[in-house]
């Protein structure tokens, strides 16, 4: 969707299908098409320091066209 991870930062952006690979993290569904088919984006925090940032960059978007943005987030763990 034109989505892409900024090397700027430490933290890496991942895109994965299904579930993640590290046990009791993740969703269990895709949010859009409530199954394990869909893919989503991730971050793996399991070893990352407090206050680390992770960005998502898009292409310019144009203030005078109408644009949708929706973003769905699942927050799982300790």
């Amino acid at each position: 969707c034109g989505l892409r991870h900024d090397n700027t930062t430490r933290m890496r952006w991942d895109l994965a299908t299904g579930r993640t690979p590290s046990g009791d993290t993740g969703p269990s569904l895709d949010h859009t098409t409530h199954s394990n088919k869909g893919s989503f984006v991730y971050i793996e925090a399991s070893r990352v320091a407090l206050g680390s940032k992770a960005w998502l960059s898009s292409d310019w978007m144009d203030p005078g066209s109408a644009v949708c943005i929706q973003f769905w987030y699942h927050m799982y763990g300790e």
